[in-house]
């Protein structure tokens, strides 16, 4: 689908992104996958290790990134990110993931683990566009 679709919980972080695309995204879907606008270095190859690995799991990781994932899509977890929002104490990504117990962590591969660095700012963006150069 092509359509926009806004946060519920609005200021909840990821976890709102989250809820609003397990509420509106079609059944049809089996699993979703969440990757992270700010993580500019996140390869394919990466992705492919979270596809690889999701069967017979309902979340799939790497261990110590609560980003990128992979999620069933079903009723449970939007219950779960409903309820977790609902309480307006934790909005953590890390929180709802310990709240998934048919999980597969993966190890983060040591020659890759600079491509799940985030930028959250202008100054973070020009180093790393100064880096890139």
């Amino acid at each position: 689908d092509d359509k926009n679709i806004k946060d519920e919980y609005e200021n909840c972080g990821p976890l709102g992104g989250v809820h609003a695309i397990l509420k509106n995204i079609s059944k049809e879907y089996n699993y979703i996958l969440f990757v992270p606008v700010d993580m500019p270095e996140l390869t394919p190859s990466l992705i492919n290790r979270l596809i690889d690995n999701l069967e017979g799991a309902d979340l799939v990781n790497f261990e110590n990134h609560t980003m990128p994932f992979l999620l069933k899509n079903n009723r449970q977890w939007l219950d779960l990110a409903q309820q977790q929002l609902a309480q307006k104490k934790d909005f953590s990504l890390r929180f709802f993931h310990s709240n998934i117990k048919n999980s597969k962590i993966l190890k983060t591969p040591s020659e890759e683990k600079n491509n799940f660095n985030n930028i959250n700012n202008p100054k973070q963006w020009r180093a790393f566009a100064a880096a890139e150069q």
